[in-house]
């Protein structure tokens, strides 16, 4: 037990404090003028979604109409464009989104991966439209989602690794903790975006305290320490960025509060050594308690 104590105050070292658009109106959703090209056609669509900003009530429910109508005008008039499409379609699933129309939205998100998939953009729809059906509570069908999303591989290794975390979080969600694990381990071993695997470590080790395995938990922190100490260290935005990230984690204080109840109950194990029953406090990843978890 001392060692996981030991393991928790290590830990908490690495962090540290941390150092105009057009005139749109209702009219605009009766017809969208084309353009010349799917590209000046994907500008005007964009140039309509930036219109929202400062809108509110029915005007913004207005602009919105707009802009959807707009975007999907890009799909209308030059299907065969496969890489404004997919951005197109994106947007509009986001617009859609927003406002509360998840199905309308989710048709959209399908677009873009249909018409992209080996682009950002399409790859992005896949990510969404996973979230989507999540929102709906269709979680099997989500999975489904991120399972072809990881698929594309290290074409699209952002992508990839964040469809394996948040495959790992439907998992856990369906009552598959084990197969949860194994995702969360893919994206926090292989992730290229050192924040994002920050997530998949937290939830990785956080799953292992829920299923009681405390020395695992500890080893799953300890390789998070290892792997992003030279992120954490660096004197740039992302170092910034990872420090923080270690800061919000929540598996260090849950894992310490684990051994506190070990050690309190009636048989429960002692340190190996007999130490006595320290351990560090809530919130110690990087010296701020209480730090915001986004």
């Amino acid at each position: 037990m001392r060692s996981l104590v030991l393991l928790l105050g290590s830990f908490a070292a690495l962090g540290g404090p941390s150092a105009t658009g057009v005139t749109v109106t209702v009219a605009a959703t009766a017809g969208v003028p084309r353009r010349s090209t799917a590209e000046l056609q994907l500008e005007h669509a964009l140039e309509v979604r930036r219109s929202l900003r400062g809108q509110v009530g029915a005007a913004r429910r207005a602009a919105r109409e707009a802009a959807v109508e707009a975007c999907r005008a890009v799909r209308r008039y030059f299907p065969g464009a496969h890489a404004a499409v997919a951005e197109a379609s994106l947007r509009a699933g986001e617009l859609l989104r927003s406002g509360g129309e998840l199905e309308g939205a989710l048709e959209e998100f399908e677009e873009a991966w249909r018409a992209g998939r080996r682009s950002p953009f399409g790859a992005r729809g896949g990510l969404e439209a996973g979230h989507t059906l999540r929102r709906l509570g269709r979680r099997v069908d989500a999975l489904g989602w991120y399972e072809s999303v990881e698929a594309l591989g290290e074409t699209h290794a952002e992508e990839r690794d964040l469809a394996a975390y948040w495959r790992g979080r439907v998992l856990e969600e369906l009552g598959r903790p084990v197969d949860a694990r194994r995702a969360y381990e893919r994206a926090a071993r292989r992730g290229v975006a050192p924040v994002q695997r920050v997530r998949a470590f937290d939830a990785w080790s956080g799953s292992l305290v829920d299923a009681g395995d405390l020395e695992g938990a500890a080893g799953v922190l300890e390789l998070c320490r290892t792997s992003l100490a030279p992120f954490a260290a660096e004197r740039t935005l992302l170092g910034l960025r990872v420090r923080g990230a270690l800061d919000a984690m929540r598996a260090p204080a849950r894992l310490s509060d684990a051994v506190r109840r070990r050690r309190g109950a009636p048989g429960g194990r002692p340190g190996r050594e007999g130490a006595p029953p320290t351990s560090p406090a809530r919130g110690a990843v990087g010296g701020a308690p209480g730090a915001a978890r986004r």
